[in-house]
């Protein structure tokens, strides 16, 4: 027998510990080692004999201590280890005798006997340094108690364990403080984004970031323009064939007039003017009559605003009061390009209705949809949801009201906005994004029509616009806004913007944020992405770690195409890949400064 390590227990006391020490230690140790009664000796062996030899030859004895551990009494009724012939009392004895190393085990919240309560061959125990075990970090204590024996039984073996295991606990612990640092990053550079920092500190880097996801992303998605809207425009040739100059309003009202006529007798559903009507001229009021007329053959009338105040839009006070509604006319720069249009801007005052002021693509919208666009509890804008709610009579078997987000929201707007007066200091605004469709679908000739068109009784025209939405606005290069589509710019008319605008509403399909949640899970994510693939990689070739940086880039940047294509869900390129990289960057540098 060869026993190396004796486990010492009394059955009456801890039986249960003495078993799962053992078999955790021949987990660690060669089982040969391992000494305990139980195991060890074999039927027919004289048992004092075996423990005697087991104890003369192993290098370290465990001896478990219990609660009760002093205090189990013999036949005779006094403790056992009164007695010469108990065999814990044999074990430790022969042990301390022996010069092997004796370690206390305590269990059960025992404490190393005093000197007095020992017999004479034991009181060298109480020297010993003894090892508590919980039972609720068994397993930890025992992991610590094995450390101990490797040194006892095999210096040397126990110096190479000893390195090995401290190399584990150093990956472990720069992989703790690798995952730490992409939290911090993680959640900081969410904030710096979130609050708009992002485009303060860095030129617009955001904006730029969100602006070539989508242009990139119109690069996959199918594009289809609504045929329930048309376009009318307002050019050169128009002015030449209308005989009178642009800046003469009297003269193009009464063409306006005659126009509105002519489309309210083929049956259009909405006409929308995309001008401002801010001065009174004398041909107001027979284009209010025409306006009255033709609300009464069912067409809904528009008008579009660009400034507002004391309570009102500024538009031509007979043309207000005949139209069936307004809203306001407001496309929004970013990066010098046109990004966004207004879905809804609430004045000072509260959240209330008569404080609201749709878009006219909104008022297009719900006139379409058989709303009415002068009921002041149609639109609701919650700026906590980050969403505009538009209340219209139910279809049978339906609901009534339609969600649309917000893309983007100013709340409350901290500077007058100069290309867009309606938006003022103080206000809530609310903007959709600019979905833009082919230019080949918008300038067709089943959806874009030239005004002189209507000036006249031609068959065409009437069967294109029954039934449907009418924007009419101007063709001309004042009227231009630079935009990108596909990665390139171009030039489109303001009409265009807004028909799109309109276009995103009546699909139902308006490009959107991810929720906050799902941001902050996304750049969440890609910053642990980051740190696990960085550690994973780590003493791999740099041709590895850039390949494995370039397939995770290009599996993002699928990936946010493939929401925006499908979903309309705008994952901005620059939160997922800036996220990943300086978590990539950061464990590279936590390797190098501490751990190299």
């Amino acid at each position: 027998m060869n026993a190396k390590i004796f486990i010492s227990y009394r059955r009456d006391d801890t039986a249960i510990y003495a078993q799962a020490l053992h078999s955790t230690l021949c987990r660690r140790f060669p089982e040969k080692d391992i000494f305990i009664d139980v195991v060890s000796i074999k039927p027919g062996v004289d048992f004092v004999a075996a423990i005697e030899e087991a104890v003369g030859q192993c290098d370290v004895l465990l001896a478990l201590i219990g609660s009760q551990w002093l205090t189990i009494p013999g036949e005779d009724g006094k403790p056992r280890l009164e007695n010469p012939d108990d065999f814990v009392r044999i074990e430790i004895s022969t042990a301390l005798r022996r010069g092997v190393r004796v370690v206390p085990v305590l269990v059960q919240g025992a404490t190393v006997p005093k000197e007095a309560h020992l017999p004479e061959p034991m009181k060298q125990l109480t020297r010993c340094i003894g090892v508590e075990l919980h039972d609720k970090r068994f397993l930890q204590e025992v992991e610590q108690l094995i450390g101990a024996l490797r040194e006892a039984l095999d210096p040397d073996t126990a110096a190479t364990v000893e390195g090995a295991v401290n190399a584990l606990k150093r990956k472990f612990r720069f992989q703790r403080i690798s995952l730490f640092a992409a939290a911090c990053l993680a959640v900081s550079m969410f904030l710096v984004g979130w609050v708009g920092l992002m485009d303060r500190l860095f030129f617009g880097l955001q904006t730029q970031a969100e602006m070539l996801t989508v242009r990139a992303g119109d690069l996959f998605a199918a594009k289809k323009f609504s045929d329930e809207i048309v376009l009318i425009l307002i050019d050169e040739e128009t002015r030449t064939v209308a005989g009178a100059p642009f800046e003469d309003y009297a003269s193009w009202r009464l063409h306006h007039a005659e126009v509105l006529d002519r489309l309210s007798q083929i049956g259009a559903a909405v006409v929308a003017f995309d001008f401002f009507f801010q001065r009174d001229t004398g041909a107001d009021e027979e284009f209010a009559a025409s306006i009255t007329a033709a609300r009464a053959q069912g067409t809904a009338v528009l008008l579009g605003a660009r400034t507002f105040g004391e309570g009102k839009p500024r538009i031509a006070e007979k043309l207000l009061n005949a139209a069936s509604g307004w809203g306001a006319l407001c496309i929004d720069r970013k990066l010098g390009y046109a990004a966004s249009a207004p879905l809804a801007i609430v004045k000072p005052g509260g959240l209330n209705e008569p404080n609201t002021i749709p878009s006219l693509a909104v008022q297009c919208y719900i006139a379409h949809r058989g709303g009415s666009a002068g009921e002041p509890r149609t639109v609701e804008l919650r700026p906590y949801e980050r969403e505009l709610r538009v209340h219209l009579p139910p279809p049978p078997g339906g609901a009534g009201t339609t969600i649309f987000p917000c893309f983007d929201l100013a709340w409350p707007v901290r500077n007058s906005q100069k290309a867009c007066p309606i938006i003022a200091r103080g206000d809530i605004y609310a903007a959709l994004a600019l979905d833009l469709s082919p230019l080949d679908l918008i300038r067709s000739r089943s959806t874009s029509y030239k005004y002189e068109d209507f000036l006249e009784e031609t068959p065409e025209p009437a069967s294109a616009v029954r039934g449907k939405v009418v924007l009419i606005g101007h063709a001309l290069p004042q009227d231009e806004f630079e935009v990108v589509w596909r990665l390139r710019p171009q030039a489109r008319y303001g009409v265009e913007l807004h028909a799109d605008a309109l276009n995103a509403l009546l699909q139902g399909k308006p490009i959107r944020e991810p929720s906050f949640l799902t941001k902050l899970s996304l750049v969440l994510g890609s910053y642990f992405l980051g740190a696990f693939v960085r550690t994973r990689l780590q003493g791999r070739r740099p041709l590895w770690r850039a390949g494995a940086f370039a397939a995770l880039f290009l599996a993002y940047f699928l990936l946010a195409m493939y929401c925006y294509a499908q979903f309309r869900i705008l994952f901005s390129l620059l939160d997922g890949l800036l996220a990943f990289a300086l978590s990539f960057w950061a464990v590279g540098v936590i390797r190098r400064k501490w751990f190299s």
